[in-house]
This record gives structure tokens, sequence and C-alpha cells, in this order.
């Protein structure tokens, strides 16, 4: 009888682990797609005020995030809500 029930809670500490996997690996992926989305949404706007493509404007805020010690998915972040100058990121005069 203590076997069965010695059993019974290690198959629901495995269960309930297995659980809190999950909510940490979806909580994860959630933010990775948000950060995505907002460094699509930077790119796009960078290319069309430069006149680059996505590529370069991608290439730009990358390189812009690493010399300023910037995350890139802030960096994005302020580009899309117009916080930064995209003439800065893109070396370009205005």
């Amino acid at each position: 009888m203590v076997e069965v029930l010695v059993e019974a809670a290690a198959v629901s500490l495995l269960r309930a682990a297995a659980s809190e996997r999950t909510a940490v690996e979806t909580s994860q992926h959630r933010t990775a797609l948000t950060s995505r989305v907002v460094v699509e949404q930077a790119k796009g706007m960078l290319a069309v005020h430069g006149s680059v493509d996505v590529g370069t404007a991608f290439a730009c805020m990358r390189s812009h995030a690493r010399r300023s010690g910037q995350p890139l998915r802030d960096l994005a972040a302020a580009v899309v809500r117009g916080d930064v100058d995209p003439a800065i990121i893109l070396h370009v005069d205005r």
C-alpha cells in the first residue's frame, strides 16, 4: 500500500514539474515572438525611412544596438515608438 502511495506521489511531482516546464517554455516563446514582431516592424520602418532593403536596415539596427550596448529588441521598440531618429541608426544626414 505504501509503495502505491509513493509511486502516485512521484507521478504527481513529475507531472507538476513537466507542467511548470511547459508554462516556462510557453512564456519564453511568447516573449521571443513578441520581440520578433517588434524587430520586423522596426526593420520595415527603417527600410522605408532610408530607402534601403530590410537586410540593410536590420544590419544597421543590429550594429547600432551593439555599439550602444542596447538589446536589439529594446532599440527596435524605441524605433517603433518613434523615440529614436532613424537617421542615427541608418547613418544618413537629414
